[in-house]
């Protein structure tokens, strides 16, 4: 397996070739790690998908600086409490109805 790092406009920043798969939440906190040892600071945004997800992975990479998470949990408790956008675009409230108060979403 290969993982690749990318900063800001898709710039690789480090690859690293495995001979077995790892797990990809066991990589989170080494590439936070290693973008700080390359690049002098950690990114003020991470993002990658749900496979990368943990809680002690998100409350880590916050402690050393990070200000914007964007992991995704596959946790099914987390999707009941979050707000979601149907195919429409609109924003949903916990009980699937229009939200009134979503301005704007990310």
């Amino acid at each position: 397996m290969v993982q690749v790092q990318e900063a800001e406009n898709q710039i690789i920043t480090h690859y690293e070739v495995f001979a077995e798969r790892p797990s990809d939440s066991d990589l989170l906190v080494p590439a936070v790690q290693e973008h700080q040892r390359r690049l002098g600071r950690v990114p003020r945004l991470v993002a990658a998908d749900a496979g990368f997800y943990s809680l002690k992975n998100e409350k880590t990479i916050q402690a050393m600086g990070v200000a914007r998470v964007a992991v995704p949990s596959r946790a099914p408790e987390a999707w009941s409490a979050r707000k979601f956008r149907n195919n429409v675009g609109s924003v949903l409230d916990n009980d699937g109805e229009p939200d009134a108060r979503a301005a704007s979403a990310c």
